[in-house]
């Protein structure tokens, strides 16, 4: 059984999560949840390598001081959470789950 990937990002910054993007069919749920500031959920179809900023990212969920969730069906390099403003203590979660990941 797929485990959740839970990941959070304390006041403004990015935090990364690789989907297995050979899944066959790919399906991503996603869920974002936080109170304070404005935040977007983006993706990427370059190959990442997190020590470089040639990626081009596109948002597919803008958000401020809400909650989200939704299914990501085309298939991606890699989900980016991105904080674009909060305050110094707030905390933003996003949990994605892919059905198919780590599953025989």
């Amino acid at each position: 059984m797929p485990m959740p990937a839970v990941l959070s990002q304390t006041g403004t910054g990015a935090v990364y999560w690789t989907p297995d993007w050979m899944q066959n069919p790919f399906v991503v749920g996603y869920s974002l949840s936080f109170n304070t500031g404005t935040a977007t959920l983006d993706v990427t179809f370059d190959s990442v390598n997190l020590t470089s900023a040639n990626a081009t990212w596109f948002s597919i969920v803008a958000l401020g001081a809400a909650n989200a969730t939704g299914n990501y069906t085309t298939p991606v390099q890699c989900f980016r959470l991105n904080v674009v403003t909060a305050t110094a203590t707030s905390i933003v979660k996003v949990t994605f789950i892919q059905s198919t990941y780590g599953g025989s």
